[in-house]
């Protein structure tokens, strides 16, 4: 998180529309729930799919707070080329839990894949044949280790969103244009596709 840019917002939000923004660092699970509960006002990191699934209760600043991108992992010896989710359904897939968007990418192409709850599982089928390709966020990557025997396909962008409470939809505007006018919570976000 690039805590200069996240006080570039609060203070622009404050002077441009005198909106009164306070940041509080919580486990993304922890917020997740607190959102869902209406005890927290907005959560700086959801991704479209996310705010989808809980349009009831929140609602998305359109613009990206933070862009990442959704890569295939697989073995570079099994030469498996990916660039589209689409691409997926001929292969066994594997992906962690915890992600929304890749547990909608599942059932959107109607196919079975192994739910893993940690990196190192996620790693250990990919490397035994267990499955053929992985379903990650570019910016977990860092968190694998050492994946020289790995290839890495980027397949589309994923955006990463603002959501509110829906009792707080009359300040999207200001906070969108704030926004535009700050650029991404976090730094080297903008992917290369």
């Amino acid at each position: 998180m690039d805590e200069g840019q996240l006080e570039r917002f609060r203070q622009q939000a404050a002077q441009d529309y005198g909106v009164c923004v306070a940041f509080v660092a919580i486990p993304f699970r922890r917020s997740e729930q607190m959102m869902l509960d209406g005890k927290l006002d907005g959560d700086l990191l959801r991704t479209g799919t996310w705010a989808e699934m809980y349009a009831r209760e929140v609602v998305l600043v359109p613009t990206p707070s933070f862009k990442s991108a959704v890569v295939a992992v697989s073995l570079r010896e099994r030469g498996i080329t990916v660039t589209s989710l689409a691409d997926l359904k001929t292969h066994r897939l594997v992906f962690s839990s915890g992600f929304r968007w890749a547990e909608q990418a599942v059932l959107d192409l109607g196919i079975g894949a192994e739910e893993v709850s940690s990196l190192g599982r996620y790693l250990e089928l990919l490397r035994s044949g267990g499955s053929d390709v992985g379903l990650l966020e570019k910016s977990v990557l860092p968190f694998l280790g050492d994946v020289s025997d790995m290839q890495i396909q980027e397949i589309e962008v994923l955006n990463y969103y603002l959501v509110l409470q829906r009792r707080h939809a009359p300040l999207l505007d200001a906070l969108d244009a704030t926004l535009v006018k700050t650029g991404p919570f976090i730094l080297g976000s903008q992917t290369s596709r």
